[in-house]
């Protein structure tokens, strides 16, 4: 996997736990190690490497860019209001139904059957899905995916979710970061909070993660490893191959 290799910039390691810590199908492992070899058959590389004239090299689905793996798992606008959301919103709700279990809301046996509710609230927490959060001053970023307010202890997360390139992922964790500091400094004032803290939880397309995920998933939770939001969004990226090659395995 040196293609691969070369192209992470975070945790190598770690962006391997999926392969260990999780029980993905033979055929799904098989899909995802092509996808990082660059060898599944996309119109760009049967143009290119097979030489077959016939074939054009920009994606089926937009028919503005080269079909490469990281157009079609990242950059095609066709896919990015179904596709892309709901592997996107899998990922999000994997984490919403352990921060809901963990603090005594009633969920769904399974975390892939969960449905979030746009707001969950009893005596002492508060959990918005998906909610644009009102502010005095004009924020631009006032929808993160998720914000968990303590009332007892006056603190909230705002945590928010982003499936990028593998080598963007570190990048992207600061994005976040920076994205959401003129909400949590409105949160800070008019919810009279003493502590907000902003969480990027983001995994590579092809399951790339950076060292600093494990810190951010244990400000949120203690069941839940990097290994399992890879493996939901692994799924996510291999049903999104799946759909646009035609694979049928």
């Amino acid at each position: 996997k040196q293609w691969y290799q070369r192209r992470v910039r975070g945790d190598l390691i770690s962006s391997w736990a999926w392969l260990t810590d999780t029980d993905l199908k033979r055929t799904t492992e098989a899909m995802i190690f092509a996808a990082q070899d660059q060898s599944l058959r996309t119109n760009w590389l049967i143009c290119t490497s097979e030489q077959d004239s016939n074939i054009s090299p920009l994606c089926r689905m937009c028919q503005e860019f080269n079909e490469t793996i990281e157009h079609i798992l990242n950059g095609c606008q066709k896919l990015s209001h179904a596709e892309y959301k709901k592997r996107h919103d899998k990922v999000a709700a994997t984490l919403h139904w352990c921060l809901s279990f963990d603090r005594g809301f009633e969920v769904e046996g399974s975390w892939f059957q969960h449905r979030a509710a746009n707001i969950l609230e009893h005596e002492s927490i508060k959990i918005l899905w998906d909610f644009s959060i009102q502010t005095d001053n004009l924020v631009e970023a006032n929808k993160p995916d998720i914000v968990v307010v303590n009332k007892l202890d006056r603190s909230a997360l705002i945590i928010d979710v982003a499936i990028p390139r593998d080598n963007l992922v570190s990048e992207r964790e600061l994005d976040k970061i920076q994205k959401y500091q003129p909400l949590r400094r409105e949160l800070l004032r008019i919810w009279t909070l003493r502590e907000v803290t902003v969480v990027p939880i983001v995994i590579g397309a092809l399951g790339g993660i950076s060292p600093k995920l494990s810190r951010y998933l244990s400000l949120l939770t203690t069941r839940l490893k990097p290994a399992q939001l890879q493996k939901t969004a692994l799924y996510g990226s291999t049903d999104i191959l799946r759909h646009v090659l035609g694979i049928m395995t």
